[in-house]
């Protein structure tokens, strides 16, 4: 069977091959690596073409084509258990493959699945119905399950597409052969050997005739009752039976004396082509043969049919007779071709009606009546197929114009579209679907024109699009969706064209934009707004461009800033930029036709001159920079070269970056710092543009990132790390977008995530784990970049829910090993929509979040295992918006401030007691400025000063009240001692450079320790302690690079054990235990990388 399933076209139908060409992308170089593959099985290297397919990443889009391949390689191999594994494995990953799925089938009836691959390949029929090979395949199992005649109905259908296909010739041979038939056993033998005259066909047909195969051969069970024409086949069968051309005095007139031919001729000379006879044997068998005799070529047939014999003969005619066989072969392939075109019809052909039509690579485009001539005419019913088999169309023809109703159908044979024509026009309500049968648009037409409402629909059946039109033209609201970016838009039309006011809103309801459209325009007051109803800014648009003020917000509605625009839509005037407080941070006087001409001020967040520019058609040709108490800390010029050394700072004079400028563009090594100065960033210029190795540092010292940019475009090679310096993140860049496979690790040098991307989307297979190694989760993506599939797993390994929502909405729910809910949600449209809920072990909700559109929006909500609550996070349209709260067994712990996804705002942190630990100012999710430290009896501790996450300066209260001299930061290492008011100790730490950096020891008024912890370059490195007021033990918890990471054991006030575990990487790893004061244990949780499968109370 397996040598069965490749086509093999007789020469006389030109052959043809693909040429690939190798891009750069990944997915170009796995394209390559299997055809590489495919040429190696070509040469039947199996096991060298399979470890090619092997280098194939499971995540690549074309790793479903390699296994394919690789199926096919071990079927050769005759491994057909691991054949068919593989087969089924690509078959699921791409079931709209028609040969994977005709491979599949075979597979099976080489397993001894005869009945299971018939039934695989009539469900592949009802997708692809006309591909022939398919067909072709089918008929062979048929006859391997002894079902001749099945066999024979299907192979007619294949041939009447395929009349060149010399193995579906054969089967159909072997069928008539099998069911007594043998007039048309010996047609069809005849026309195999014409399309592929091997040897062994004409042993097989010679064995027939001789009687070696009689034992194949049940008459009885086949007789003909009600067939057309049964008494000339039956006829015909009694002259092939009656051995008249083996006898003397047989007129035989051909040059090749053999059984075969004998036979042959016989039957050539005896049948009647009868045009009446509307039966593939007769339209195509009989005619063709009956007409090779009228034109004297059943002489050169037998050369040709023959020429592999080792005959002198033969070989000496062949050798001399060149042209004549030429001629032979050409005239066999247009009579054959002929006849097809024609439906095998005498009267399409007479008429001049061609029925079947392919391309110039014999690939069937459709079926359906068109009179040739000058100007070819479709008429009547026409069925339009794509290369695989399956239909793509259906309709009628008059006249040429398509007439009433017209389907287009998806390869899956599920109807895409359904049109309306009249006199070649769409008329009427024509209507497309998604895949899942869910309408995707309601379109009226009149005379062709738009007339009525036009709607369409998401997959899910959330609207898109919904218009009013009359003759053609657009009239009244218009509205649109756009689901991914979080708004939609409402538009009004006259006469076709935008006039008025429009307004685009928020999905969670809020106002996004107004502004206003004159004859399609935007013109005059325009507004937008954040997603949680703030402004945003607000400005003027004249014939589309902007024009005069035009202010931007922040979102606590402090302006961000204010400029202007000239009738050209160009900067023009005074710009203005403000931090979130109110206060300028740059002044640009002034713009004119959209270019700075004149000084630019910058200043510090308290006011004072950090730099003063001057520009000249934007570029800069002088600066000096301050300090925040004015003191010159550079000044440069433009020189001769045009260029300048640029240089910022931070409020203490600590450089900020510094750079050169050349012809007004970025030019050389710019240097960035931190506010320790650390060097931040390195990155390479060239004519403004990132080019070279450009790369990031952590705070601490190592690199963060670490790329190549070529023209300002990433490419190449990405790496990020882990302050350790271990490996984080890894991939490739093709032109800035992310290409090829990405591989994400813990901080424990495991995988977390292998993702493939091609053109900057997410494509084929995700595959993500967790931090122990095992499968945690699979998602995978569609060649739109869309999520489609989920396959969760559970703590074993083992896949625990398989979520498909690639055709509609869905409602899932995954389960614990125990049977108990996990988790479950919804999906529509490729994402996340509506309430999704993570469950306990013991039944008690874990988190709940609800999503809109894909968007989180609103308070999402973790609970402990107990039900006390334990976090929320408030999301505006997917930004995290107003005050994460996280509590500890019920109590809130802290607040931590968000606007629009930026921590941004004061951070407070509560002791046990409900009192403030800690106020911490972030800006920009940084720590920048004052945080202030408070003892459980609200007793100041300490005051620092923070920069960019990097301490400035420390102090602390008096006796008095008042602030002693600030600490400053130094870069050497440094002992500080901070005091409260009565004088006792508060803290004792060591710093380096503005980070902590060694033991850090807090204490209670009084002097007894608070805090004890250890680190190294600002991260948590070892063992941290904390006590109670009374002196116990309270926690003890290892870190490791700033993450939990080692045993962790609290107490009981009293000094008794509470809590005992383990952490990994930040994530609760094996057996927790809970202890009462009297030292029982009362609980037991089992976790597995940071989840929590196991409760166990006692």
């Amino acid at each position: 069977m397996k040598k069965s399933i490749l086509i093999s076209l007789l020469a006389l139908v030109v052959s043809f091959s693909a040429v690939s060409q190798t891009g750069q992308s990944a997915l170009d170089q796995s394209t390559s690596l299997v055809e590489r593959g495919i040429e190696l099985y070509d040469n039947n290297e199996f096991h060298k073409a399979i470890e090619v397919f092997d280098s194939v990443s499971p995540c690549d889009p074309n790793y479903a084509w390699a296994v394919y391949e690789k199926s096919l390689c071990r079927w050769q191999l005759d491994e057909n258990d691991e054949a068919y594994r593989l087969c089924r494995e690509a078959h699921a990953l791409n079931p709209s493959d028609a040969a994977i799925a005709i491979t599949l089938g075979s597979i099976l009836d080489d397993l001894g699945k005869t009945r299971e691959a018939i039934d695989s390949f009539r469900s592949s029929l009802k997708k692809w119905p006309y591909n022939s090979n398919l067909r072709f395949n089918l008929g062979v199992t048929y006859l391997r399950n002894n079902q001749p005649e099945e066999a024979e109905e299907v192979l007619l259908q294949g041939i009447r597409i395929k009349p060149f296909h010399a193995t579906s010739h054969l089967a159909l041979a072997q069928a008539n052969f099998v069911m007594g038939r043998l007039s048309k056993s010996y047609l069809a033998y005849n026309m195999a050997i014409l399309m592929n005259p091997e040897i062994k066909l004409l042993t097989e047909f010679e064995s027939c005739i001789t009687g070696a195969r009689d034992s194949l051969t049940k008459q009885h069970l086949y007789l003909r009752h009600n067939e057309d024409n049964a008494e000339k086949w039956e006829a015909l069968d009694l002259l092939m039976r009656s051995e008249l051309a083996f006898n003397e005095k047989f007129r035989f007139q051909g040059d090749l004396d053999f059984l075969t031919s004998r036979q042959s001729y016989l039957l050539f000379t005896n049948m009647n082509y009868d045009a009446s006879d509307t039966s593939l044997y007769n339209q195509l068998y009989v005619r063709f043969f009956d007409s090779m005799i009228k034109e004297k070529l059943f002489n050169t047939s037998l050369y040709y049919s023959y020429n592999q014999l080792e005959n002198e003969k033969i070989k000496n005619w062949i050798q001399n007779n060149i042209e004549n066989l030429r001629s032979f072969i050409e005239w066999s392939k247009t009579t054959i071709q002929k006849y097809r075109a024609y439906g095998y019809n005498p009267v399409n052909e007479t008429a001049q009606y061609k029925m079947l039509h392919f391309d110039e690579n014999d690939v069937l485009l459709g079926i359906g009546r068109m009179q040739e001539g000058n100007n070819s005419i479709k008429d009547g019913n026409w069925i339009i197929t794509r290369g695989n088999g399956s239909v793509s169309e259906r309709g009628f023809y008059k006249n040429d114009a398509s007439e009433g109703d017209w389907y287009i159908y998806n390869e899956d044979g599920n109807p895409a579209q359904h049109l309306k024509f009249l006199g070649g026009v769409l008329e009427g309500e024509s209507r497309a679907f998604h895949p899942n049968g869910r309408p995707l648009g309601i379109y009226p037409r009149k005379e062709g024109e738009m007339h009525g409402v036009d709607r369409e629909f998401t997959l899910s059946g959330f609207p898109l699009t919904e218009f009013h039109a009359k003759a053609g033209l657009k009239e009244g609201t218009a509205k649109e969706y756009f689901y991914r970016q979080g708004y939609s838009r409402s538009t009004t039309f006259k006469n076709n064209k935008a006039e008025g006011p429009y307004t685009e809103t928020w999905l969670n309801g809020i106002t996004k934009t107004t502004g206003t459209y004159r004859d399609s325009i935007p013109e005059g007051i325009t507004i937008t707004w954040y997603p949680d109803g703030s402004k945003e800014s607000e400005g003027t648009l004249k014939n589309g461009l902007p024009a005069g003020a035009w202010i931007k917000y922040f979102p606590n509605g402090a302006k961000q800033e204010t400029y202007g625009y000239d009738e050209e839509g160009l900067l023009s005037g005074i710009k203005l930029i403000y931090n979130r407080e109110g206060k300028i941070i740059r002044k640009d006087s002034i713009y004119s036709g959209g270019f700075l001409n004149g000084i630019r001020t910058n200043y510090y967040p308290e006011g004072s001159i950090s730099s003063i520019e001057e520009l000249d058609y934007d570029t800069l040709i002088s600066f000096k920079a301050y300090d925040h108490k004015g003191r010159l800390l550079a000044s440069e010029r433009l020189d001769q070269n045009k260029s300048i050394v640029y240089r910022t700072f931070y409020y203490d004079g600590t450089p900020e970056s510094e750079g050169m400028i050349r012809n007004g563009l970025y030019e050389g090594q710019w240097k960035f710092f931190y506010p320790n100065g650390n060097v931040q960033n390195l990155l390479n210029f060239s004519g403004g543009l990132q080019s070279g190795r450009q790369i990031s540092y952590h705070i601490s010292g190592g690199i963060k990132d670490d790329f190549t940019c070529i023209d300002g475009l990433i490419e190449g090679e990405f790496r990020s790390f882990y302050p350790s310096g271990k490996l984080e993140r890894k991939g490739n860049f093709t032109q800035n977008e992310y290409d090829g496979e990405w591989f994400e690790y813990y901080a424990n040098d495991t995988i977390e995530s292998r993702t493939f991307y091609h053109k900057g989307l997410r494509k084929g297979l995700s595959m993500n784990f967790a931090l122990s190694g095992r499968r945690y989760f699979d998602e995978f993506f569609n060649n739109e970049g869309d999520s489609y599939r989920l396959i969760l797993y559970d703590a074993e390994g083992k896949p625990s829910a398989d979520i498909d929502y690639s055709l509609d909405s869905i409602q899932f729910t995954d389960h614990y090993p125990s049977g108990q809910i996990r988790r479950k949600g919804s999906l529509s449209d490729y994402v996340f929509h509506g309430s999704q809920e993570w469950y306990y072990p013991n039944g008690r909700l874990q988190r709940v979040n609800n999503m809109l559109h894909g968007h989180h929006n609103g308070i999402m909500k973790y609970w402990d295992y107990r039900g006390n609550p334990e976090m929320e996070i408030p999301y505006v349209m997917n930004k995290t918006h107003g005050l994460i709260k996280r509590y500890e067994s019920g109590r809130l712990n802290s607040v931590d401030p968000y606007e629009m996804d930026v921590n941004q705002g004061v951070f407070v942190e509560f002791h046990e007691n409900g009192r403030v630990y800690r106020k911490i100012n972030y800006g920009n999710d940084l720590k920048n400025g004052y945080a202030w430290y408070y003892s459980p009896d609200s007793v100041l501790m300490y005051r620092v000063l923070f920069i960019q996450d990097v301490i400035r300066e420390i102090s602390y209260l008096d006796k008095s009240g008042r602030y002693v001299p600030s600490i400053v930061a130094a870069p050497e290492l440094q002992d500080v001692k901070t005091y409260y008011p009565d004088g006792s100790i508060s803290a004792a730490f060591t710093l380096e450079n503005g980070l902590f950096h060694g033991k850090f020891t807090s204490f209670y008024p009084g002097g007894r320790p608070f805090k004890e912890i250890h680190y190294n370059k600002g991260d948590n490195e070892g063992l941290s302690i904390t006590y109670y007021p009374n002196g116990k033990l309270k926690e003890k918890l290892t870190f490791s690079k700033d993450m939990r990471h080692g045993n962790f054991t609290s107490y009981h006030p009293g000094g008794q054990k509470s809590t005992e575990g383990r952490y990994s990487y930040n994530r609760e790893e094996g057996e927790w235990r809970y202890y009462d004061t009297t030292g029982r244990m009362t609980g037991q949780l089992i976790y597995d990388s940071g989840d929590l499968y196991e409760i166990r109370e006692l």
